[in-house]
């Protein structure tokens, strides 16, 4: 009966991923999850061998092992490339009784339970998360994070807006606000560098750093965060989420034929590696606007993007 089961569970696998894009999933309790992270890595790392990279996976927990019960080598069914992969092919001896050990695995499963509870960015954060530890494929714990109940997911998302009012707030947070307090709130910066004699810029996230100037808040600037180098920085839930918008309506990813609509001849114009810039001021503060070329358009307002901000006051 139980083969039965698997068996249904990996042709309903095989028969989604016409749809969307593969993930992986694995059967625990008699259900099927997704499954976050690729638990394949370590066989590349050990064996070099690229092909791995290729494979989506489902997984099955049983008995405290966990196992690997079926392989599927491309994105979708619908690709030219695509076949089921030959597990004996790949595992030898080790693919018995229709699965194989995953004695290769030793880490943290996160395994995605509940309804989707808030979205950062791109990642989905579920009600739930489960994490199972694994020791060289034996089930060693599992505890379960409550989200809802954490406190800098829900409590603290609350207290922000995604506008930036260049001559009051912040994302609702007004100029003015003290170093200290802005830390209480928010937790410690990833990156804290001097600014000056007597300013200080404090990173939170991938996306945000924060302008002090005599300890008090003044401004921020937005990073590229899609470089490479800034991927290796944890989310930060409180501000990675959110995406800025100015109270004149100027956002990230608007053309610069729309920018120069809602600015009027109240922009000024200069450049940064051949790139145009653009800037315009309030009664309080200076705003400046980075703008990305798309290369592939051809050179006119509508191929120049908002890419980045920086908002300080006078």
């Amino acid at each position: 009966m139980k083969k039965i089961i698997i068996s249904a569970i990996i042709l309903l696998f095989y028969s989604t991923i016409t749809e969307a894009e593969v993930k992986n999933k694995i059967l625990y309790d008699n259900k099927v999850f997704d499954l976050c992270g690729n638990l394949l890595d370590p066989l590349y790392n050990n064996t070099g061998n690229s092909e791995w990279c290729d494979y989506a996976a489902i997984w099955e927990i049983e008995r405290d092992v966990l196992c690997l019960l079926g392989l599927d080598n491309s994105i979708s069914v619908g690709s030219p490339d695509y076949k089921k992969a030959d597990m004996k092919e790949l595992f030898g001896e080790r693919y018995r009784d229709g699965k194989v050990k995953a004695v290769w695995f030793t880490g943290d499963l996160r395994v995605p339970d509940g309804r989707v509870f808030l979205q950062v960015n791109n990642e989905y954060i579920y009600e739930r998360d489960i994490i199972i530890s694994v020791d060289a494929g034996k089930i060693t714990n599992k505890i379960v994070i409550d989200n809802t109940k954490k406190k800098d997911l829900s409590e603290k998302r609350s207290m922000l807006i995604p506008i930036i009012e260049p001559d009051k707030s912040l994302f609702g947070i007004p100029y003015g606000t003290g170093e200290d307090e802005f830390i209480a709130r928010f937790g410690q910066p990833m990156r804290s560098n001097r600014s000056g004699k007597t300013g200080r810029e404090m990173m939170y996230g991938k996306k945000y750093i924060f302008v002090f100037e005599k300890t008090k808040l003044a401004g921020m600037k937005t990073i590229y965060s899609e470089h490479e180098v800034y991927q290796i920085i944890p989310t930060h839930n409180t501000f990675d989420y959110l995406e800025w918008k100015l109270s004149n309506g100027i956002t990230k990813n608007m053309n610069l034929a729309e920018v120069k609509k809602i600015l009027g001849n109240n922009a000024g114009e200069f450049e940064n590696k051949g790139i145009p810039k653009f800037y315009f001021t309030t009664v309080k503060a200076r705003i400046e606007i980075s703008l990305r070329h798309e290369a592939e358009r051809e050179n006119t307002d509508e191929a120049y993007i908002v890419s980045e901000i920086s908002v300080k006051l006078k």
